[in-house]
């Protein structure tokens, strides 16, 4: 399975005026391995696509992947608002984000439903695990999982680095965090965690997405976006959460579109001015509908009369 590279589920947060694809491997193939560089995680490396212009997406994936292999429904489309996820703090960003859900809703003439991932599987969690709270159940396996994976598939590179000059390489500090996370996982940790989110993926979509019943879209936040300054340190490295709407795409091997919606004006105390940071918003879709759901986030994008581009500077249009 597949879905977003890893580096893009880090892309994601500087993700502010973009359109944005991210997708399954690519026939199988690894495009990090395409592109001859080396994995960052395996599990979930798959090329993503970035670009300020909507239409031209189609025509990028279209010739990029293979057309036999993509998921074909006449099932209606639905739409489903998280509660694990939503509403976020940000009101000037949930105002957003609601007028963009009322635009699917419009377009496809729909309601929203609302959904708790949390409920769901404490209601219809396989016979098989005994855990009933999700977030219990995948605890730890955000760093039993990734943070083992980036540190041992670079295994290589250290022992490189190492040989040649006689020293540890240079890593910045996430990535130090990463990697002392991992020192002490083992292979068997690192396995039950892989099987844990194989478990949580084949739930989901039978459950949750309905695959085969219905044309299921979920509606994701990108962060409670606020002003992030440069001029700030960040805040210390944080342990991956498995149970994160940026894990849903790679976890379930599904394309995800992230949609520029709007701007929040500030105060900036660097120019002095009243500035703008672009909103953005995320829809999933079923795993292999890469196709489809551009052409229903194109759909909706025209119905409401929303920009299909976005220009570079300080303003999104």
């Amino acid at each position: 399975m597949g879905a977003l590279d890893s580096a893009c589920l880090v892309m994601r947060f500087p993700l502010k005026a973009s359109f944005h694809l991210g997708r399954e491997y690519l026939s199988g193939i690894s495009p990090i391995e395409l592109m001859v560089l080396p994995n960052a995680y395996s599990y979930f490396d798959s090329p993503a696509l970035y670009g300020r212009d909507f239409l031209k997406f189609e025509t990028i994936i279209c010739t990029w992947i293979s057309l036999e292999k993509q998921t074909v429904t006449e099932l209606p489309v639905s739409l489903l608002y998280l509660s694990d996820f939503l509403p976020i703090k940000n009101e000037v960003q949930m105002k957003l984000i609601d007028d963009f859900i009322a635009n699917v809703e419009s377009a496809y003439n729909i309601k929203t439903e609302k959904l708790s991932i949390a409920e769901k599987w404490k209601a219809t969690k396989p016979a098989n695990v005994d855990v009933v709270s999700i977030q219990e159940y995948l605890q730890d396996v955000g760093v039993n999982s990734f943070c083992y994976g980036v540190y041992h598939e670079l295994d290589w590179f250290w022992n490189e680095y190492q040989e040649k000059f006689d020293k540890a390489p240079y890593v910045n500090p996430v990535m130090q965090w990463r990697w002392k996370a991992a020192e002490d996982i083992t292979k068997a940790q690192y396995d039950d965690a892989v099987n844990r989110l194989r478990i949580y993926k084949d739930w989901f979509l039978q459950e949750v997405m309905q695959v085969g019943k219905r044309n299921t879209l979920i509606v994701l936040p990108i962060t409670s976006q606020e002003v992030d300054y440069r001029d700030v340190p960040p805040g210390p490295p944080t342990a991956p959460n498995a149970f994160d709407g940026i894990w849903l795409a790679p976890t379930l091997g599904a394309p995800e579109v992230s949609i520029p919606i709007g701007e929040m004006e500030y105060h900036s105390r660097v120019s002095g001015r009243q500035e703008h940071l672009p909103i953005v918003v995320s829809l999933l879709g079923i795993p292999g509908s890469d196709l489809s759901l551009l052409k229903t986030v194109r759909k909706v994008l025209e119905h409401s009369g929303r920009p299909l581009s976005v220009k570079a500077g300080s303003r999104m249009w």
